[in-house]
């Protein structure tokens, strides 16, 4: 493929609805494509053409590459797991001063290191 076929590319894949699938051999030559394609999308931004900033290349297996336009992409919200019941606080519950002082904590003194005498002669 030459540098005009993969610029096609890019462009029917920013036309698309989502993007497009590429069918190559085996995963080797998708690699190659891929690495290709962000090599020139990459110059292509260095000489001012942002417009194919949207576009991410995703490997799958069996040689397959998706040119997948991030803009469509469905976005969740991850769930972390936690949960939580809130209530107002009282006046009683408000801590007397914010920050360390409301803990207790045992620091020692660090250790003085001590000077390294040199040999005169």
């Amino acid at each position: 493929m030459t540098r005009d076929d993969y610029l096609t590319l890019l462009r029917q894949a920013l036309t698309t609805p989502h993007g497009i699938a590429l069918d190559f051999d085996d995963w080797v030559k998708a690699e190659r494509a891929r690495r290709r394609i962000y090599s020139l999308r990459d110059a292509l931004r260095r000489a001012g053409d942002d417009s194919f900033d949207i576009l991410s290349l995703v490997m799958r297996p069996h040689g397959k590459l998706l040119i997948v336009r991030r803009d469509k992409l469905l976005h969740h919200d991850r769930e972390d797991g936690l949960s939580a019941e809130s209530r107002p606080i009282s006046r009683d519950e408000l801590p007397d001063r914010f920050g360390y002082a409301n803990f207790s904590f045992n620091v020692s003194k660090p250790r003085r290191r001590r000077k390294r005498q040199r040999n005169s002669i």
